[in-house]
């Protein structure tokens, strides 16, 4: 029990314990006609809870996500049923309640039949309960994934638990096998099973398998690893400095392949839908080693900077990526909203932004150009254009800087990912 708790935060633990004691007061024993409720059954017990339940359960849900750092808008049903689950099989120990008053449905609620009389530790077990339960339910998985015309020697970035293995390393692959992980199931060359047959993943047109490693339900692990790799296409695009770049009208891959840890009960290997994580570019991209050591660097200054900071960086890079899946307007917005989670503050989006900008390197005329930009910017939020040569100010801007300013905008946001955590790390 003991080690299961380690590196818990105490505090958020005493929230779950506030909520678990909630909880119990909402479950009744028999039905009251005068409340809405639905009917829990099982072989041992069956109950009542009442409309506060849903209510509490749902905040508990949250609680618990941050504090086992899961994906709460993927894993809300799975927490939501393990805390079903978890009250369950507490309401079966006799150290916490008197089952026969549960079972003959001799008092109201589940609170009324506790059999631990200081409420404060009771609320404690059952929060232990619940949280060694949903550890218990977190797995480890391997998630790979394919990209176009993106290719190199392959790196791995020890901090994000990330592997970016060319398709031709044999040695790297079976590294992931060394780790547990059964790889042996899969022919990296061609995506396909050991047997012949074609995965999901075989049709694709790839050199980099990109691999992550995460530990979760199988669901929010597959989210996880979206996140984590849309932060590493757009680092990887701005430190390449190779921007813009012409997209092809090809979809972008939007499968992955998810396979169990040896230690997980189940050996399957899925396919889920992950999203669309890297555009169909015309021209490859090569990894050289010298980018990356410079992608390498990126993440090791990054983990120096406080989690607020990081925090900033991280939903940067995940506007980036929309932008670069996006065309138009909507690339424009995306490449901007980057640039208020990096720099902005509330109440102050205009200011903070400019200071931010202001800060970075000077060549390329930033300092002018996101006056203009931010004016366009508002043009298009507020419906002043319907679409960017609509602006207003777009001739004189062409005119002023020689450039586009879709494009300025895109090369701006690659600018401060790729030049902010060195620039925050100098400012410390």
């Amino acid at each position: 029990m003991i080690s299961a708790l380690s590196n818990i935060d105490q505090d958020q633990l005493k929230k779950v314990s506030t909520k678990m004691l909630a909880i119990t007061r909402c479950v009744f024993l028999q039905k009251n006609d005068a409340q809405e409720m639905r009917e829990f059954n099982s072989n041992h017990f069956s109950w009542w809870y009442s409309s506060k339940f849903d209510k509490y359960s749902f905040d508990l849900s949250i609680i618990v996500c941050k504090l086992l750092g899961l994906a709460w808008g993927r894993d809300y049903e799975i927490v939501n049923k393990t805390i079903e689950d978890s009250l369950y099989e507490s309401a079966q120990n006799r150290h916490l309640f008197y089952t026969d008053d549960i079972f003959l449905k001799q008092k109201k609620t589940l609170f009324d039949c506790k059999a631990v009389e200081d409420a404060t530790k009771f609320g404690y077990y059952l929060a232990v309960g619940l949280i060694i339960k949903m550890k218990e339910s977190l797995l480890d998985w391997c998630v790979l994934y394919t990209a176009p015309r993106i290719s190199g020697e392959s790196f791995s970035i020890a901090s994000e638990n990330l592997h970016i293995i060319n398709r031709y390393d044999k040695t790297k692959w079976d590294s992931l096998l060394n780790k547990g992980f059964r790889v042996d199931f899969i022919d990296p060359e061609s995506m396909n099973y050991i047997n012949g047959e074609p995965s999901k993943l075989s049709r694709y047109n790839y050199d980099y398998i990109f691999v992550c490693e995460e530990k979760g339900t199988l669901q929010g692990s597959n989210f996880t690893a979206s996140v984590k790799l849309r932060m590493l296409f757009s680092v990887v695009t701005a430190i390449s400095e190779e921007h813009p770049r012409i997209r092809c009208m090809e979809e972008p891959h939007s499968l992955s392949l998810q396979l169990a840890h040896s230690s997980n009960s189940s050996h399957s290997i899925t396919t889920r839908v992950i999203g669309k994580l890297y555009p169909y570019f015309g021209e490859q991209l090569i990894i050289t080693q010298q980018r990356v050591q410079k992608v390498k660097l990126w993440y090791e200054q990054l983990r120096k900077l406080s989690k607020e900071e990081q925090d900033k960086i991280s939903k940067c890079a995940h506007f980036i990526n929309k932008g670069m899946m996006s065309s138009e307007i909507e690339a424009f917005i995306h490449f901007f909203v980057s640039l208020d989670a990096l720099f902005g503050k509330q109440g102050e989006v205009e200011k903070s932004i400019k200071i931010g900008v202001s800060k970075l390197p000077k060549e390329g005329g930033w300092d002018k150009k996101i006056k203009a930009l931010f004016k366009l910017r508002s043009d298009l939020v507020h419906g002043g254009s319907r679409f960017i040569e609509e602006w207003d100010g777009y001739l004189n801007y062409k005119c002023e800087h020689k450039s586009e300013p879709r494009q300025d905008v895109e090369s701006l946001a690659y600018l401060a990912l790729a030049k902010w955590p060195s620039i925050a790390l100098s400012l410390k």
